[in-house]
């Protein structure tokens, strides 16, 4: 752990080159204009839901969009976790900061004195 009288570490600032930004977003796009279009279930899942809503049961396939929704919701969690543990670190970061400055500010002043 640092003391008091360091600086705090900021462990989210990294330095990314241009051609390194560029090389990943064209990735992405070429991901992206990849694709070719899908079902929004596998074969195996879409005919299952199919016949048992023909024979009146509705509820597989509110359990398959249930799942569908369960499995959906964890990537945006996950990011959202991830976004508090950030925010939480840099507030703390910077009341050090700041209780530094505060410090430095009343060191200088005792010693006008």
């Amino acid at each position: 752990m640092k003391g008091i009288g360091q600086p705090p570490v900021n462990y989210f600032s990294c330095s990314i080159k241009p051609w390194m930004l560029v090389a990943a977003l064209l990735v992405v796009f070429l991901i992206l204009i990849s694709t070719e279009p899908v079902s929004a279930q596998c074969a195996m899942c879409r005919a299952s839901v199919e016949t048992n809503a023909n024979n009146g049961n509705t509820r597989t396939a509110a359990g398959l969009n249930k799942g569908i929704l369960y499995l959906m919701a964890m990537p945006y969690m996950i990011f959202a976790f991830l976004g508090y543990m950030w925010y939480s670190k840099s507030r703390k970061n910077k009341l050090v900061q700041d209780e530094l400055r505060e410090r430095k500010i009343s060191n200088s002043r005792g010693r006008e004195s």
